[in-house]
């Protein structure tokens, strides 16, 4: 097997690639909203690129909203807001002087069918990428050993080949 694939190196890539999926699940696939997804969120100040944190307090307010703090940074409304209604996360933020507070929506049978949508269309992504990440391996040991055929290439990237 490991004439053909450096099958160490690609189970990284993999682990990575799930690794991913983990973030990206415990981010945007809860019913409870997590305010980790909005301190993550990239908004442009100044022609820079910074995370929310950096520049609003991020906090609950009971189990109601979410409240965001822009009083040491003002200025920085404006994108926070382009880009909460570009995040996709579907909320509606309201603000009040230097503060936006975002209601969470109650849990219902239509939000726990977007959740499994979202999850399904994340899982599909990872499934491409680690396909992506098998293939490439595929064709660097094709590259390398013209003389061996697909089949033993390609059996030497499974765990166990049935053939």
């Amino acid at each position: 097997m490991a004439e053909f694939v450096n099958i160490n190196q690609m189970y990284k890539q993999m682990d990575h690639v799930l690794d991913v999926l983990k973030e990206e699940y415990m981010k945007n696939v809860t019913l409870r909203v997590n305010v980790g997804a909005f301190e993550s969120l990239h908004i442009d100040v100044e022609g820079e690129k910074v995370m929310l944190n950096e520049v609003a307090q991020v906090g609950r307010k009971g189990g109601q909203a979410i409240v965001l703090n822009f009083s040491d940074f003002p200025t920085a409304i404006p994108s926070a807001l382009k880009a909460l209604q570009a995040s996709g996360l579907g909320m509606n933020p309201q603000q009040e002087g230097t503060t936006l507070y975002i209601p969470l929506p109650k849990i219902t049978t239509e939000h726990r069918e977007n959740l499994a949508k979202q999850a399904k269309v994340l899982f599909n992504k990872t499934k491409a990428a680690l396909q992506d990440v098998q293939n490439k391996y595929i064709r660097d040991a094709r590259k390398k050993n013209r003389e061996t055929s697909r089949h033993s290439i390609f059996c030497s990237t499974k765990d166990s080949c049935y053939c």
